[in-house]
């Protein structure tokens, strides 16, 4: 099976290249969705006009994948060959009534405050992975989220940050305050930036170019296995945990779900939900007070008549 005679392969790029012009794809995204259907075209070396449903089931299906990398695989060839259809070079879309995997009821993995502690501080005398952090877990930002910061976003006089979230095609979809932690982070680190315009989070190498989310994700990663906070890749301890734990202190103190939501840039109230099912702050009331192993003085049969 040569992968690079797949006649798929062009049609992927030439798919992927279009949504990126369009605007319809960020840099992130369009290198996970290029490499996602790349796979699919190398492993799958057929004309596109015999693309049939074994093909893509026989594909999402490999052992070894987890259910959310299935999903995605999902989402990324569902939009590749509803794009082969509309351009005539297949009949039927092959993906028509295959139904993504169900996600298993997942808590939100977060870190404790001391973990939190020992991560700032290998991160003290580093101001641009240090104001990631900050952006991550105090604004409860997405690496992409970050990464797509860019100078005039900043608001310092009224510490407003406008976030170009997902779904916004690269546009600002929300905005949200700065704490004063990551204010003291940004005014540490804009004189090294030394610009009015262009991206907030710079490349160390080319001064006046920007980071990918992807980088972020490697800044952070790396700060954490400095720290002793991650052990291992996929051991639950990602650069997403730093938002996940900012949300969950905030529920654990009681704040209103709407305005974790808002501040989340959640679409939908029940993927905020998922975060008071991690809280337990108030379940000790309820809870505490009752003992079953306590001993207890049977009657004797004769006794009860």
């Amino acid at each position: 099976m040569q992968s690079s005679q797949s006649p798929l392969v062009p049609l992927v790029l030439r798919y992927v290249r279009g949504r990126v012009a369009r605007g319809e794809l960020v840099r992130d995204t369009a290198e996970q969705y290029r490499s996602r259907l790349l796979d699919f075209a190398r492993s799958t070396p057929v004309e596109p006009d015999a693309l049939t449903r074994r093909h893509v089931l026989r594909w999402l299906e490999r052992p070894g994948l987890s259910v959310p990398y299935r999903r995605a695989r999902l989402t990324a060839l569902r939009g590749f060959c509803q794009w082969l259809v509309v351009e005539r070079l297949i009949e039927r879309d092959p993906t028509l009534g295959i139904r993504p995997p169900e996600m298993p009821p997942l808590l939100p993995r977060y870190l404790p405050a001391e973990d939190m502690a020992a991560l700032m501080a290998v991160v003290r005398d580093d101001p641009r992975t240090r104001l990631a952090c900050l952006l991550m877990v105090q604004e409860m930002l997405r690496r992409g989220e970050v990464a797509r910061i860019q100078l005039g976003d900043v608001d310092l006089r009224r510490r407003v940050l406008s976030v170009r979230g997902k779904g916004g095609r690269g546009g600002v979809t929300r905005r949200t305050h700065l704490t004063t932690e990551t204010m003291e982070a940004l005014r540490a680190y804009l004189p090294i930036v030394s610009a009015t315009s262009g991206p907030l989070l710079r490349s160390v190498r080319w001064r006046d170019r920007g980071i990918s989310g992807a980088h972020v994700g490697e800044l952070v990663s790396k700060a954490m296995y400095a720290a002793g906070v991650k052990h291992f890749g996929g051991d639950g301890r990602s650069p997403h945990a730093l938002r996940h734990t900012g949300a969950q202190d905030l529920v654990d103190r009681g704040e209103d779900l709407r305005k974790v939501q808002k501040a989340l840039g959640h679409a939908s109230i029940k993927n905020t939900e998922i975060y008071v099912r991690g809280a337990v702050g108030d379940l000790s009331e309820v809870l505490e007070g009752r003992r079953y192993d306590a001993p207890v003085r049977r009657r004797r049969l004769a006794d009860s008549g």
